[in-house]
């Protein structure tokens, strides 16, 4: 004879596997990075479908900060903790272009106040 759930328990089990699943899927953006998931050239639209379904919210740099650099034509993406700078040529999503991944703000707002042209 098979196990009877509990209506309770169907629940109970759904939340689980819903948490396990996501989780699991949860990477980290330097695991893209080495994958070749994310790399140069890329439009921010492109990095941001990359990063939606496949990082935590606090390793994924389409939802931590965005600062935009009007003058220099840049656009800096970080995540919450901070372990990952995205600077990007152009101020329009699908129109800009990954040109640095830098592992400090310092190194970001060196480059694109200095080499960005």
């Amino acid at each position: 004879m098979l196990c009877k759930i509990k209506p309770a328990s169907k629940k109970h089990l759904f939340k689980c596997l819903i948490c396990i699943s996501f989780l699991s899927s949860c990477t980290a953006t330097t695991n893209l990075l080495q994958d070749s998931k994310i790399r140069l050239g890329m439009s921010q639209s492109q990095v941001c479908s990359a990063t939606l379904w496949s990082t935590g919210p606090y390793d994924d740099p389409c939802i931590g900060e965005q600062k935009r650099y009007p003058r220099e034509n840049a656009i800096l993406l970080l995540n919450s903790n901070r372990s990952i700078f995205l600077v990007f040529k152009g101020t329009q999503e699908d129109k800009s272009e990954l040109v640095l991944i830098a592992s400090s703000f310092e190194e970001a707002e060196f480059f694109i106040f200095n080499l960005l042209k």
